[in-house]
């Protein structure tokens, strides 16, 4: 089923792949496999020809891979300015988690100036990833974008709603929590965005790995027990 465009077969060679489940029924073996199976024959509705496929590979070298090498080089070897000298982007970062406000929004005011010197080759990138991704899409016959990321991702639509309902139903929680941050962090209109990872107490923890998934249970748990 793996070597070949089932979207091309003809209509009684179609006819023939409902069969699988029956098979797979008869064989205890074939069962605990079954997921593999159906997968395979979804995602061979949208196999192309070998010709089609050896293109679309060899495009991805000079495209999207390409690309995306170009955006993470640009970001990676960014130089931040920051009280008078330069520093590396992640040494920045890192800085978001100071215990001084003056550091975390010098740090984030720095961080934000600095992506002007990237943000046309950065945006050059994504929009030729994207590019890329909207031409495949369209040429293996997927309705849409998402459809092939959701095959890829072994999830149905259903599942990536419902996960998103839930989300929207929690924001709520989280709102209060950043009221509760900025209030103790002394901000009254919201807290800023570069007080987001803003250390909140004053202590020096240290946990084996057992006593850091114990902590952690715990105090989820005292949050909710589902």
């Amino acid at each position: 089923l793996n070597g070949f465009a089932i979207k091309d077969l003809d209509d009684e060679r179609k006819d023939m792949i409902p069969l699988l489940d029956c098979i797979i029924e008869k064989s205890n073996i074939l069962k605990e496999h079954k997921f593999l199976f159906s997968e395979i024959v979804e995602k061979g509705k949208y196999i192309l020809s070998e010709k089609e496929e050896n293109i679309i590979s060899n495009m991805k070298n000079t495209g999207s891979s390409a690309w995306e090498k170009l955006k993470d080089n640009l970001v990676s070897n960014l130089m931040v300015e920051i009280n008078g000298k330069e520093e590396p982007l992640t040494v920045v970062l890192n800085m978001a988690y100071d215990k001084d406000e003056n550091v975390r929004k010098s740090a984030y005011e720095a961080e934000i100036k600095s992506y002007k010197k990237i943000e046309e080759g950065v945006a050059a990138a994504l929009n030729g990833i994207k590019g890329e991704v909207l031409t495949i899409s369209n040429i293996r016959g997927y309705k849409s974008p998402l459809q092939m990321t959701l095959l890829d991702s072994r999830m149905d639509k259903e599942s990536l709603n419902a996960m998103l309902s839930a989300m929207k139903e929690s924001l709520p929680v989280f709102r209060k929590y950043l009221r509760k941050k900025a209030e103790l962090l002394g901000h009254k209109n919201g807290l800023p965005f570069y007080d987001l990872y803003a250390p909140i107490v004053d202590c020096d923890m240290k946990f084996s790995y057992e006593e850091a998934g114990d902590f952690v249970e715990k105090n989820f748990r005292s949050f909710s027990e589902s």
